[in-house]
């Protein structure tokens, strides 16, 4: 006997916006040097069965400066629900001219998602109802990602692709686990310089999933003295500018103010904090992000303005 399947929205972040590795593998080994990051979020504060979720990235670039590896675990929670995940990736790099400021990069990551239902914090409306499970259940299953990403000093683009293809290996209809769809993201961004110690960088993000769900991230920051980023984000659903679909989806609009310091040529630390726009915004305290980044630099470092930028 088949089952309801209950859907698992994703997780609402900002890391992307400063670690393009969370969304593009094709980003892997982009900062040269050994980063690894961490972020914790916590959603819609305040309100029952909020979503929380924790993530850690770290890459590299390695064998003269053209093959890029990194690893990403992510675990996310809402409700009765819950997502982990890991990916390995690897992505070439081609220079595209002689300065090595004109980087064209393909990506590949490998990795597992597991899936959970926790039936003890669900309340079925008939008891013996088949679709709750009485404890908690999960599914293990193979994914992958890839993604292509341009950069120079001045603009970066990037398309890219996950949960390609964890959802061709679910076949047991008795578990009744989440199992991700594919998304798409179409990104890009640029640099601009108004003068010795101020910098722009406005940037977008397109995401899009086989539901027919998608949403559109504006960002702008500034940089000031290469020390201080300070800006935001406005994410906007516009299913219905590109679809006359019938599925039916709350309005999903936020905003997001942000600022990532630059205590040293090592340390990086970022906050976020995001409100919803939607009936949600008006039962609860706002989201909250923080996040930590360590460089391990190399003596033969030669960082970039485009990759320290972007």
């Amino acid at each position: 006997m088949g089952h309801t399947v209950l859907s698992q929205p994703a997780s609402q972040n900002n890391k992307y916006i400063f670690n393009g590795l969370y969304i593009n593998p094709a980003y892997s080994g982009y900062k040269q040097d050994l980063y690894v990051q961490s972020f914790y979020k916590s959603q819609w504060t305040g309100f029952s069965g909020a979503p929380t979720s924790y993530s850690l990235a770290a890459d590299g670039l390695i064998v003269n400066s053209k093959v890029g590896l990194g690893l990403v675990f992510s675990s996310d929670n809402i409700g009765a629900q819950s997502n982990l995940s890991g990916y390995g990736s690897y992505a070439y790099h081609l220079q595209m001219d002689a300065d090595e400021n004109s980087i064209l990069s393909f990506g590949l990551g490998l990795g597992f998602v597991q899936n959970g239902l926790d039936g003890t914090k669900l309340n079925a409306v008939e008891n013996g109802d088949s679709n709750v499970p009485v404890n908690f259940q999960s599914i293990l299953l193979p994914d992958s990602k890839a993604g292509i990403m341009y950069s120079n000093e001045k603009i970066y683009a990037g398309i890219s692709m996950d949960n390609m293809i964890a959802h061709y290996f679910k076949k047991d209809n008795s578990i009744n686990a989440i199992v991700p769809k594919p998304r798409y993201y179409l990104t890009g961004g640029g640099l601009m310089t108004l003068n010795d110690d101020m910098k722009l960088r406005p940037s977008f993000l397109l995401t899009d999933t086989q539901d027919g769900l998608k949403s559109l991230d504006l960002n702008l920051f500034v940089l000031l003295g290469d020390r201080l980023w300070i800006g935001g984000t406005y994410q906007t659903d516009v299913t219905h500018s590109f679809s006359n679909s019938n599925i039916a989806s709350q309005n999903t609009n936020a905003v997001a103010a942000m600022v990532e310091i630059v205590v040293n040529d090592k340390i990086r630390l970022g906050y976020s904090f995001d409100y919803s726009m939607s009936a949600l915004g008006n039962n609860n305290y706002g989201s909250h992000e923080i996040s930590i980044g360590l460089y391990f630099r190399s003596k033969k470092s030669s960082l970039t303005s485009n990759n320290r930028y972007f």
